[in-house]
């Protein structure tokens, strides 16, 4: 975060609509591509990290987008490609190449609301099933 300030006000905002800030129990995929990379770079890229995560609960968050004069208008100086950016996050997403690992995983994709305590949507660890195969 930014500043403890920031921090609070997350905690604050997060508490009043009860989603978790930070879930226990869940790790992040991070790393996965850079914004230099093409879409389908990314797609490939995600497609690679789909397969290598293990069992349990993960949490990915990104920011894909349409490539639209609404994302071009949005930037600064060291990332003035927003829109072409995101742009490539979205057709990473919802690439065959992710969809077939998702599926081949049977990887079970919930919202961020789904970790919110006492939602019966998704249990801790559950994301992948358990046992030999991740």
């Amino acid at each position: 975060m930014a500043s403890e300030a920031l921090r609070e006000l997350t905690l604050e905002l997060s508490k009043e609509y009860g989603l978790p800030l930070d879930p226990p129990g869940i790790r992040r995929l991070r790393g996965v591509w850079t914004k230099e990379m093409s879409p389908e770079g990314k797609a490939e890229a995600l497609a690679g990290a789909l397969r290598r995560i293990g069992p349990g609960t993960w949490l990915f968050v990104e920011h894909p987008a349409t490539d639209g004069s609404e994302m071009r208008a949005i930037g600064h100086n060291g990332y003035e490609d927003v829109a072409a950016d995101r742009a490539g996050v979205l057709h990473a997403l919802t690439s065959e190449a992710a969809k077939a690992v998702i599926r081949e995983r049977k990887i079970r994709l919930v919202s961020y609301a789904d970790l919110a305590p006492g939602k019966p949507a998704v249990r801790r660890g559950s994301g992948l099933p358990s046992g030999g195969r991740p």
